[in-house]
């Protein structure tokens, strides 16, 4: 796969190949742009992102020749850890973790589902059905009663109350039907301003009250008004489930005959209840065969959805079948589950994190999963994702990450970079287990990863050319490593291919470096390496390694022959016999000391980390010192290392101090 990314962010101009179904490794410094490599091929906010000096139509991330599609690639970064462990949710990327390749469960649920297909045809119908019934139970009839009369509370009831409780007053009735309950409710509150009916004059037009006129609102004020609006301001569907809305909602016939019609939809409602849960059931593969039952309905229900008697009566005589089906994709169900969820708590426990995973919440016709995570010690197995580390969740986000099925190309950014050793080794292999055959491109500034990737393909090899079988291990290593790359990005963007070779003892990389240009280097030059080797040497703490580092420091400072020759003699020794011991410890030959040879003039052969040697010895200021220290002093961590003359391990503020070293001096 070839990979073309200009303008975008702090990359100029950069091409470079993966091998399409290896694992690549990437290796830069921190701040080079490997996240700018990433998110390039994201296409993430390309807007913003041009190159300083250029703009948005100057970005150009081509992929194979083509302008480069963000869906081809999957991105593993913090914002990754956030979504698969502490912001979870219902998604088919975690049923796709629990349960790998569902190929085998989806073949059974299908021939289970082929029995049931004509009764999931009704499901649409009867879940509308039941929308509108739970508007029904909300407007008029709430929950009934076990003997099938309405609660107290219901509206319906407060409505026949209500007019129980003026019926004997024809002129209320009348009222109602003709002008409706705001009529009655204007008249109500006209009792509580003229209290007691003084003077006997309508509290709002001073018209005469006689004795009829105050029985009728003595009478009314028994009621509610409101009560009487719930038939007329209804957006109910009747008709669709069957029910006869009352014309005159005042007639006792007409609304006992509506209450009992939606009493009797109620009921067909709990039954539609009964076929959903027995079509829910039979889909869900976790669910125990045994507990399915014949499906029983009233012949009402039976009315309200034509041509259902035929298919319940049916899937009824099949019921057997039905239970066997169900039984072989139970066992299907958990040997996935269970073989997947232990897959990752084997891993989980070999990077020693005290927790495990479950399988929460699922459904498998929309392939969506929740899990739970929980301590090991926890008898009652309760979700604690809070009570994990950052370095635990970062490992298994990690996990649940390379288990998403797919076919896209994985993109990690630096995935164990805080870790120990050991750690770094597992979750490395973690990712050559979990992505074989797939393109992965592993982002980092950690160059252990690098290195241990290269250091088992090469074991591999070795026994492989000696005959000796391989282990599983050696196996994935051999033939799922890719390219393996340093990202330089300093003058120019560019990618060097990273060789076995490449990582040796810092000591062998000087020593190959000094007989490669043993014929041409300056004497100077010679001595800036020499002095890396005993830099390294020094630790050990002999005489003679000591008085060699301190006679190279010398020469590295420039000093006088004389002075070195000076300063030897007090210590008993001379400057042709510490060269001698050069030969003999650091195995290389100075010969003689030039009488110029602090005249250093062409440096157009230095690399540039030979100039940062030199360029230490030259400057004043603590803080860029302090920087070279860093680069030219070794530690028993950078002791077996990659080859710093071919690969500039600095940052741009390092190079930039390199820099300005003139190629020849005048």
């Amino acid at each position: 796969m070839k990979i073309n990314i200009k303008n975008y962010k702090n990359i100029s101009d950069l091409e470079f190949f993966v091998e399409e179904q290896k694992i690549n490794c990437l290796f830069g410094i921190s701040g080079s742009g490997k996240t700018s490599i990433a998110e390039g091929l994201l296409s993430y906010n390309f807007e913003e992102n041009f190159s300083i000096g250029m703009d948005e139509s100057d970005i150009a991330v081509i992929v194979d020749g083509e302008i480069v599609s963000s869906e081809r690639f999957r991105y593993y970064n913090i914002e990754t850890q956030n979504a698969l462990i502490i912001e979870q949710s219902y998604t088919n990327d975690v049923y796709s973790i629990l349960f790998g390749d569902a190929k085998s469960l989806d073949n059974a649920k299908m021939s289970l589902r082929k029995m049931i297909i004509d009764l999931e045809k009704f499901q649409t119908a009867m879940t509308v059905f039941k929308n509108e019934i739970e508007k029904v139970k909300k407007e008029f009839i709430g929950k009934i009663n076990k003997d099938g009369t309405l609660s107290k509370k219901a509206k319906l009831y407060l409505l026949e109350d209500d007019i129980k409780k003026i019926s004997s007053n024809v002129k209320s009735l009348k009222l109602l039907r003709e002008q409706g309950s705001d009529v009655i409710d204007w008249k109500i509150k006209g009792t509580t301003i003229n209290s007691n009916y003084v003077n006997k004059k309508c509290p709002f037009c001073e018209a005469e009250l006689n004795d009829d006129s105050i029985e009728f609102i003595e009478v009314i004020k028994k009621i509610s008004p409101k009560n009487f609006d719930i038939v007329t301001d209804s957006k109910i569907d009747f008709e669709m489930i069957n029910v006869t809305k009352p014309n005159d909602y005042t007639n006792n016939t007409e609304l006992t005959k509506f209450k009992e019609q939606l009493i009797r939809t109620s009921h067909i409602s709990d039954e539609v209840d009964i076929i959903m849960q027995f079509l829910s059931s039979v889909r869900n593969p976790s669910y125990n065969p045994s507990d399915i039952n014949e499906i029983s309905v009233s012949q009402e229900t039976l009315t309200q959805f034509k041509g259902l008697a035929e298919i319940i009566n049916d899937i009824n005589g099949k019921l057997k079948e039905v239970r066997k089906l169900m039984g072989e994709m139970k066992v299907e169900f958990g040997r996935m589950v269970g073989q997947n969820v232990k897959r990752i708590n084997d891993y989980v426990k070999r990077l020693g994190i005290p927790y495990e995973f479950a399988l929460d919440n699922f459904d498998s016709d929309d392939k969506t999963a929740t899990f739970k995570l929980y301590h090991v010690k926890d008898k009652s197995k309760k979700h604690r994702v809070g009570g994990l580390s950052f370095g635990e969740k970062n490992m298994l986000s990690l996990i649940l990450f390379l288990l998403i099925q797919d076919d896209k190309m994985l993109l990690i950014d630096d995935p164990a970079s805080s870790y120990d050793d050991y750690r770094r080794k597992t979750i490395l292999d973690i990712i050559y287990e979990f992505t074989r055959e797939r393109t992965c491109v592993i982002l980092s500034h950690d160059h252990v990863f690098l290195k241990y990737a290269l250091f088992q393909q090469r074991n591999a090899l070795n026994k492989q050319k000696r005959g000796l079988s391989l282990s599983r291990t050696d196996y994935t290593y051999f033939n799922n490593t890719g390219k393996i790359m340093y990202f330089e990005n300093l003058s120019t963007s560019c990618i060097k291919e990273i060789a076995f070779e490449d990582f040796q003892p810092i000591h062998k990389h000087v020593q190959n470096h000094l007989y490669a240009i043993e014929n041409t280097a300056s004497f100077y030059r010679k001595v800036l390496n020499l002095r890396l080797i005993a830099e390294m040497n020094k630790y050990q703490d002999t005489p003679d390694n000591d008085i060699i580092y301190q006679f190279l420091s010398a020469l590295l400072h420039k000093k006088e022959l004389k002075e070195i020759s000076r300063l030897l003699n007090q210590k008993g020794r001379n400057i042709e016999e510490i060269i001698d011991k050069i030969k003999d410890v650091l195995s290389y030959d100075l010969v003689n000391i030039p009488d110029d040879y602090t005249n250093v003039n062409d440096l157009s052969d230095f690399t540039l980390f030979e100039k940062a040697i030199l360029k230490r010895e030259e400057i004043s200021n603590s803080i860029e010192k302090d920087e070279l220290d860093n680069l030219v002093h070794f530690n028993d961590s950078l002791a077996i290392q990659i080859n710093p003359y071919k690969f500039n391990l600095f940052s741009k503020y390092v190079f930039e101090i390199i820099w300005r070293i003139k190629s020849k001096r005048r």
